[in-house]
């Protein structure tokens, strides 16, 4: 159960509304800009999800990232936009609260995507 300012807000397991409010982040690197320009098409083919850029890094929303990371990994290799790091950071509850809140568990700001950027570049990058 999610309560926000004493108001049930959501009533689900933990697991269900991680996977169906917050969604698995996969974050791609690339040597440069440009290359991850290139790759956002591709990503948005092959993945059904749009990729938002942040200069040589993508990020993208989906479910079932496990799963998803090594073929979308095979694949952009395939379309010659091979990622020189890959991370998949799985969602937490605070996700799950800062998407039906816009608030963060932690510090009760409404930071948004600045948040979720934070704990991106927090996640360990691994080469691809």
């Amino acid at each position: 159960m999610v309560m926000d300012h004493g108001r049930v807000i959501a009533d689900d397991t933990a697991s269900n509304l991680k996977t169906t409010l917050a969604g698995d982040v996969i974050t791609l690197g690339f040597a440069n800009e440009a290359d991850a320009a290139a790759a956002v098409a591709a990503v948005a083919r092959f993945a059904g999800a749009s990729a938002s850029q942040f200069g040589h890094r993508l990020e993208l929303t989906v479910d079932h990232g496990d799963a998803l990371l090594p073929r979308l990994l095979q694949q952009l290799n395939v379309e010659a936009y091979p990622p020189t790091t890959a991370a998949l950071r799985q969602p937490t509850l605070d996700d799950v609260f800062l998407t039906l809140t816009g608030r963060s568990l932690r510090d009760g700001s409404t930071t948004g995507s600045q948040s979720e950027r934070s704990e991106a570049e927090l996640t360990e990058e691994v080469p691809a």
